[in-house]
Protein backbone atom coordinates (compact mmCIF):
# COMPACT_ATOMS: atom_id res chain seq x y z
CA UNK A 1 0.00 0.00 0.00
CA UNK A 2 2.46 2.49 1.14
CA UNK A 3 4.79 1.18 -1.74
CA UNK A 4 1.52 2.03 -4.42
CA UNK A 5 0.93 5.48 -2.74
CA UNK A 6 4.60 6.78 -3.26
CA UNK A 7 4.59 5.43 -6.57
CA UNK A 8 1.17 7.88 -7.20
CA UNK A 9 2.78 10.85 -5.77
CA UNK A 10 5.42 10.26 -7.55
CA UNK A 11 3.49 9.99 -11.62
CA UNK A 12 1.60 13.35 -10.51
CA UNK A 13 4.82 15.29 -9.84
CA UNK A 14 6.18 13.78 -13.37
CA UNK A 15 3.17 14.79 -15.34
CA UNK A 16 2.86 17.81 -13.47
CA UNK A 17 6.74 18.70 -14.55
CA UNK A 18 6.05 17.47 -17.33
CA UNK A 19 2.94 19.84 -18.10
CA UNK A 20 4.93 23.31 -16.94
CA UNK A 21 7.58 22.81 -18.83
CA UNK A 22 7.23 19.95 -21.58
CA UNK A 23 7.02 22.71 -23.97
CA UNK A 24 10.58 24.41 -22.86
CA UNK A 25 11.93 21.48 -22.44
CA UNK A 26 11.10 20.70 -25.92
CA UNK A 27 12.20 23.94 -27.24
CA UNK A 28 15.42 23.49 -26.14
CA UNK A 29 15.81 20.41 -27.79
CA UNK A 30 14.91 22.45 -30.85
CA UNK A 31 17.30 24.81 -30.71
CA UNK A 32 19.89 22.75 -29.23
CA UNK A 33 19.41 20.25 -32.56
CA UNK A 34 19.38 23.90 -35.08
CA UNK A 35 22.38 24.79 -33.78
CA UNK A 36 24.47 21.52 -33.39
CA UNK A 37 22.77 20.96 -37.39
CA UNK A 38 24.89 24.23 -38.26
CA UNK A 39 28.12 23.56 -36.30
CA UNK A 40 28.69 20.55 -38.39
CA UNK A 41 26.89 21.92 -41.69
CA UNK A 42 28.49 25.53 -41.54
CA UNK A 43 32.12 26.56 -41.63
CA UNK A 44 32.93 28.86 -39.15
CA UNK A 45 34.12 32.45 -39.73
CA UNK A 46 37.56 33.08 -39.74
CA UNK A 47 36.95 36.37 -38.26
CA UNK A 48 36.10 35.10 -34.73
CA UNK A 49 39.23 33.01 -34.56
CA UNK A 50 41.85 34.52 -32.73
CA UNK A 51 44.00 32.88 -34.99
CA UNK A 52 43.35 35.11 -37.85
CA UNK A 53 45.03 38.02 -35.77
CA UNK A 54 48.15 35.89 -35.67
CA UNK A 55 49.22 35.55 -39.06
CA UNK A 56 52.56 35.19 -39.97
CA UNK A 57 52.26 39.03 -41.25
CA UNK A 58 50.98 39.73 -37.65
CA UNK A 59 52.86 41.78 -35.02
CA UNK A 60 51.56 39.16 -32.69
CA UNK A 61 53.48 35.89 -32.29
CA UNK A 62 51.22 32.82 -31.25
CA UNK A 63 52.66 30.87 -28.59
CA UNK A 64 52.30 27.34 -28.41
CA UNK A 65 53.84 25.38 -26.32
CA UNK A 66 56.67 25.01 -23.14
CA UNK A 67 59.33 25.71 -26.08
CA UNK A 68 57.61 28.56 -27.40
CA UNK A 69 57.09 30.36 -24.39
CA UNK A 70 60.59 30.02 -23.09
CA UNK A 71 61.65 31.26 -26.50
CA UNK A 72 59.58 33.95 -27.86
CA UNK A 73 58.23 35.27 -24.03
CA UNK A 74 61.10 34.63 -21.32
CA UNK A 75 64.55 35.14 -23.67
CA UNK A 76 62.83 37.60 -25.67
CA UNK A 77 61.90 39.62 -22.92
CA UNK A 78 65.59 39.61 -21.46
CA UNK A 79 66.37 42.50 -24.85
CA UNK A 80 62.53 44.33 -24.72
CA UNK A 81 59.29 44.18 -22.98
CA UNK A 82 56.68 41.63 -24.05
CA UNK A 83 52.84 41.09 -23.61
CA UNK A 84 51.34 37.76 -23.61
CA UNK A 85 47.34 37.58 -24.21
CA UNK A 86 46.54 34.39 -22.88
CA UNK A 87 42.35 33.86 -24.23
CA UNK A 88 39.82 31.26 -24.72
CA UNK A 89 37.57 31.51 -28.16
CA UNK A 90 34.81 30.72 -26.22
CA UNK A 91 35.25 33.58 -24.10
CA UNK A 92 32.89 36.73 -25.15
CA UNK A 93 35.37 38.80 -24.41
CA UNK A 94 39.02 37.36 -25.76
CA UNK A 95 36.68 37.62 -29.21
CA UNK A 96 36.01 41.39 -28.96
CA UNK A 97 39.88 41.85 -27.52
CA UNK A 98 41.25 40.86 -30.89
CA UNK A 99 40.99 43.63 -33.21
CA UNK A 100 42.23 45.88 -29.87
CA UNK A 101 44.95 43.83 -29.04
CA UNK A 102 46.41 43.60 -32.82
CA UNK A 103 46.11 47.67 -33.32
CA UNK A 104 47.65 48.34 -30.06
CA UNK A 105 50.51 45.50 -31.61
CA UNK A 106 50.65 47.63 -34.70
CA UNK A 107 51.43 50.55 -33.00
CA UNK A 108 53.88 49.59 -30.16
CA UNK A 109 55.48 46.54 -32.13
CA UNK A 110 58.70 48.35 -32.81
CA UNK A 111 59.33 48.95 -28.92
CA UNK A 112 57.56 46.06 -27.34
CA UNK A 113 56.90 42.19 -28.61
CA UNK A 114 52.92 40.84 -28.37
CA UNK A 115 52.36 37.26 -28.18
CA UNK A 116 49.31 35.69 -27.23
CA UNK A 117 47.94 32.07 -25.98
CA UNK A 118 44.97 30.09 -26.73
CA UNK A 119 43.84 27.72 -24.11
CA UNK A 120 41.97 25.77 -26.07
CA UNK A 121 44.68 25.33 -28.98
CA UNK A 122 45.38 21.99 -30.75
CA UNK A 123 45.71 18.30 -28.61
CA UNK A 124 48.95 18.41 -28.84
CA UNK A 125 49.84 21.65 -27.15
CA UNK A 126 47.13 22.16 -25.55
CA UNK A 127 48.53 20.64 -21.92
CA UNK A 128 51.75 22.79 -22.17
CA UNK A 129 49.79 25.24 -22.60
CA UNK A 130 47.60 24.75 -19.32
CA UNK A 131 50.81 23.89 -17.92
CA UNK A 132 52.18 27.25 -18.25
CA UNK A 133 48.93 29.08 -17.05
CA UNK A 134 48.30 27.54 -14.12
CA UNK A 135 51.75 27.73 -13.02
CA UNK A 136 51.50 31.50 -13.52
CA UNK A 137 48.30 31.56 -12.02
CA UNK A 138 49.60 29.58 -8.99
CA UNK A 139 52.70 31.57 -8.46
CA UNK A 140 50.61 34.84 -8.57
CA UNK A 141 47.78 33.06 -6.20
CA UNK A 142 45.31 33.87 -8.44
CA UNK A 143 42.54 31.79 -8.23
CA UNK A 144 39.56 32.56 -10.86
CA UNK A 145 40.52 33.36 -14.05
CA UNK A 146 38.59 36.13 -16.55
CA UNK A 147 39.41 35.71 -20.34
CA UNK A 148 41.69 37.16 -21.46
CA UNK A 149 44.15 37.45 -18.71
CA UNK A 150 47.47 39.41 -19.90
CA UNK A 151 50.96 39.20 -18.63
CA UNK A 152 53.72 41.51 -18.97
CA UNK A 153 57.64 40.31 -19.28
CA UNK A 154 60.46 42.16 -18.60
CA UNK A 155 63.94 40.93 -17.98
CA UNK A 156 63.27 37.74 -18.46
CA UNK A 157 60.62 37.75 -15.49
CA UNK A 158 57.41 38.77 -14.37
CA UNK A 159 56.93 42.44 -14.56
CA UNK A 160 55.49 44.04 -11.19
CA UNK A 161 53.53 45.39 -9.56
CA UNK A 162 50.91 43.81 -10.63
CA UNK A 163 51.84 41.85 -13.88
CA UNK A 164 48.78 40.37 -14.58
CA UNK A 165 45.51 41.95 -15.73
CA UNK A 166 42.36 40.07 -16.47
CA UNK A 167 39.31 40.68 -18.27
CA UNK A 168 38.37 43.09 -21.01
CA UNK A 169 40.68 46.14 -22.02
CA UNK A 170 39.71 49.51 -24.55
CA UNK A 171 42.79 50.18 -26.56
CA UNK A 172 43.49 53.12 -24.49
CA UNK A 173 43.64 51.51 -21.25
CA UNK A 174 46.30 48.97 -23.27
CA UNK A 175 48.03 51.90 -24.14
CA UNK A 176 48.18 53.29 -20.93
CA UNK A 177 49.42 50.47 -19.15
CA UNK A 178 51.80 49.77 -21.35
CA UNK A 179 53.19 53.42 -21.22
CA UNK A 180 52.74 53.31 -17.54
CA UNK A 181 54.98 50.03 -17.35
CA UNK A 182 57.30 50.21 -20.37
CA UNK A 183 57.63 53.69 -22.33
CA UNK A 184 57.49 56.14 -18.89
CA UNK A 185 61.42 57.05 -17.37
CA UNK A 186 61.16 55.69 -13.78
CA UNK A 187 62.61 58.24 -10.79
CA UNK A 188 64.57 56.39 -8.77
Amino acid sequence: MMIRTYLSILLLLLVSFKKLSGYQLDERLVINESIASSIFTEQPHTEVFEKRADASNSSVVKIEGIQAYKTDILQASQTQPVILKIFSNKSSESQKMVPVYQKVADKFNTQIKFASMDLLSDQDTKKENYQIIFNLMAMLHIKQMNMPIFVFFFKGNLHLPAPIIQGFLTAENLEDQIKQRFLTPKNS
